[in-house]
């Protein structure tokens, strides 16, 4: 009977690798679901609240919506799709930084993780800033500013090429608080490796994450050069990463705590003769 019992255990824990565990707070913006021209006043994307301001970030109002959408390398197994209109974001002609704001629905806090799609040219800049700390591919280089560091990673972009960039936010996971951070380039989202650069020594983040800033903009070059961001995606659920990448948790690691839950079963009888 225990045999059996035993058995039925991992069948049933085996049986839960492939269903899905809701988030808590999933934040998407594919710029499919707006009008073509300034982004500015307008809505559009899940888990965000009113509409795209530069009220926080007051450089210019001059990131717009373009035609088409960006895909990540196939290298990286990425499978977050887009439907509806295929657009991206740019800024407009202009050598300044445009940046455009927007606040959650509801914060994002604890561990958060992010990815989002980013092509730039010898003289673009183009990413993401969240609770202050900006992430973003300048020309080849990954540059992450955030709690007085800046820290830079060479030769990780390749010019007119789309990449993708996938993060993890570890808030006051350091024993002073500091946040952590985590950011990998053109990651294979089924084999997470060591990241491209990470961030451990700073505490930079109150207790959550209430917003998204996307930027885009080019220092040289001519119109056209400005960064393109598509993509964006956050959450804080249990399921993060499948949210952020498309996949679910690694089959392995289900496999083995279906075995240690065996294990545990095992020892209590062992503790009981």
């Amino acid at each position: 009977m225990r045999t059996r019992l035993l058995c039925w255990t991992f069948v049933t824990l085996v049986a839960t690798i492939n269903v899905p565990v809701a988030s808590a707070t999933l934040v998407q913006v594919d710029f499919n679901d707006v009008s073509t021209g300034p982004l500015v006043s307008q809505a559009g994307g899940d888990g965000l609240a009113g509409t795209w301001s530069n009220s926080q970030d007051p450089v210019n109002t001059s990131l717009a919506v373009i035609e088409g959408d960006l895909v990540a390398p196939v290298s990286t197994n990425f499978a977050l799709t887009q439907s509806g209109t295929a657009q991206q974001a740019q800024a407009a002609s202009t050598s300044g930084a445009s940046e455009v704001f927007r606040s959650f629905t509801t914060p994002l806090s604890g561990t958060v993780w992010f990815s989002y799609l980013v092509q730039s040219t010898a003289a673009a800049r183009g990413g993401i800033k969240i609770a202050g700390g900006r992430i973003i591919a300048v020309g080849s280089e990954l540059r992450l500013i955030a709690g007085g560091a800046d820290l830079h990673g060479s030769g990780v972009f390749s010019a007119d090429t789309p990449a993708l960039v996938l993060g993890k936010l570890e808030i006051n996971a350091g024993a002073a608080s500091e946040d952590y951070l985590s950011v990998w380039v053109n990651p294979d989202v089924l084999s997470l490796g060591t990241p491209t650069l990470s961030l451990t020594d700073k505490d930079w983040v109150s207790s959550s994450v209430p917003s998204l800033t996307v930027e885009s903009y080019r220092s040289g070059g001519s119109g056209g050069d400005e960064g393109i961001v598509d993509l964006i995606t956050l959450s804080d659920g249990p399921n993060a990463y499948g949210d952020v990448t498309g996949v679910t948790p690694e089959p392995a690691s289900l496999v083995l705590l279906a075995f240690g839950a065996i294990s545990l079963v095992l020892w209590r009888r062992t503790v009981r003769k």
